[in-house]
């Protein structure tokens, strides 16, 4: 069953990740490319989060050679973070060093005494904890859930020593799992969302977000989605990602879920609340056509944050007027207190959508123009460079307004970008 995985201090592992790829000059986004996607995007956030204390060995393997270090000194680092953080190790003003001798003896006598410690610790431990404690109540921040890699759905819970707490069988595969105090109230639940690519797929209940307690009570579980708004017999979701973070500067965690229908039509992206135990649905924003990837950040530093996203517009070519014969790729720009209705050309039941700008894209090949990435740029990050896989890179800024685009080996000139108005003035 399940993964080896590897331990880690944070947030001085985070910190550590982050400070060594700025020596080496590679942006997150640099360092994803150097790895070919052998690391998704989430998890180099999982990795520069300061949060998870755990990841598998492939994945600390995988990282490793991107930060052009060997798996084992990789690990002897991160057996070395201690609590004072690694910049404090490393960048020490030699001034301290004036009595190195004493410094030395200090740190021998500090290092048995801290080694006999816990040999006492763990002795009473393995003599006061016996069998019968198997299905113990632990403290919060004791546990590591995973996804199980040969059972992707099974979720699984261990202490720190590696022991199994609980597992949790769906019968969905499970794409993605959290754990964080998600409201607050002291304690962390562990969040988990379910994924099918396709009706031949098994799965009885994809698109649905379950929560846990540490002692693997089921809190509550919640199905995202809803009647189609577009004229399309959609019965099932699948979720693709999501995200828990503060969206609007308010002290309260927002999750930002993006799903679509199982056969890739239409999508939502969807903002909950979980209180009293319970999910609330407080706003959300529908487009005709799969929503491949989204990313959140605070583009104009004012607090609160902007999702933007890449999709497949499936209706453009419905409009005559767009001049379009085929699904055709898309991206925009949502703000925190405007998501709602609907992607242009608005020919579902749920009004004009609440974007600040919508761009679709034109290029030979419509498959080389799809958006690879999302980043900020710019000396003060002030700006939104979009990332094709056609290697063409576009700045806009806040507005939404083209400052400036960068053709790479396999950009051939022949990419266009077109914005959309919100209004439907076609």
């Amino acid at each position: 069953m399940g993964i080896r995985s590897i331990k880690v201090r944070q947030p001085q592992f985070g910190e550590w990740v982050i400070h060594h790829r700025q020596e080496l000059g590679l942006s997150a986004f640099d360092l994803k490319e150097r790895l070919n996607g052998r690391l998704s995007e989430r998890t180099l956030k999982y990795l520069e989060d300061c949060k998870r204390e755990a990841f598998s060995e492939e994945t600390i393997k995988i990282l490793a050679e991107g930060l052009e270090i060997t798996y084992l000194d990789f690990l002897k680092i991160i057996d070395n973070l201690g609590p004072q953080g690694f910049d404090k190790i490393k960048l020490r003003p030699a001034r301290f060093f004036f009595d190195l001798k004493h410094i030395l003896i200090l740190t021998v006598t500090s290092l048995v005494v801290l080694t006999l410690f816990l040999i006492a610790l763990k002795w009473i431990f393995n003599n006061f904890s016996g069998a019968e404690h198997d299905n113990f109540h632990f403290s919060d921040s004791t546990i590591n859930t995973l996804i199980s890699e040969d059972h992707p759905n099974i979720i699984f819970a261990e202490d720190r020593q590696g022991r199994l707490l609980w597992q949790k069988r769906l019968d969905t595969k499970i794409v993605k799992i959290e754990q964080l105090d998600i409201d607050k109230d002291g304690k962390e639940e562990i969040i988990a969302g379910t994924h099918k690519s396709s009706y031949s797929d098994w799965g009885a209940h994809p698109g649905w977000l379950y929560i846990w307690d540490k002692d693997g009570n089921q809190t509550t579980a919640y199905n995202l989605w809803k009647p189609s708004i577009y004229p399309a017999d959609e019965f099932q979701a699948t979720l693709s990602d999501f995200q828990i973070l503060d969206l609007n500067d308010d002290d309260t965690l927002e999750i930002i879920a993006s799903i679509h229908g199982v056969e890739w039509y239409p999508s939502q992206i969807i903002v909950l609340h979980f209180y009293n135990d319970n999910f609330r649905e407080i706003a959300s924003y529908w487009h005709p056509g799969y929503i491949s990837n989204f990313y959140i950040n605070d583009l104009n530093h004012d607090g609160k944050m902007e999702i933007f996203g890449s999709a497949v517009n499936n209706d453009l070519k419905r409009v005559p007027s767009f001049e379009v014969n085929q699904n055709i790729r898309s991206f925009f720009m949502l703000t925190a207190d405007s998501i709602f209705g609907q992607a242009p050309p608005y020919l579902g039941l749920a009004g004009y959508g609440g974007q600040k700008w919508y761009y679709y894209i034109t290029a030979p090949d419509t498959q080389g123009s799809s958006v690879k990435g999302f980043s900020l740029t710019g000396e003060n990050q002030n700006y939104l460079l979009v990332a094709l896989s056609n290697s063409c890179f576009f700045t806009l800024n806040y507005n939404g307004e083209l400052i400036s685009h960068f053709e790479g080996d396999s950009c051939r000139g022949l990419t266009h970008l077109h914005r959309v108005s919100n209004t439907p003035d076609w």
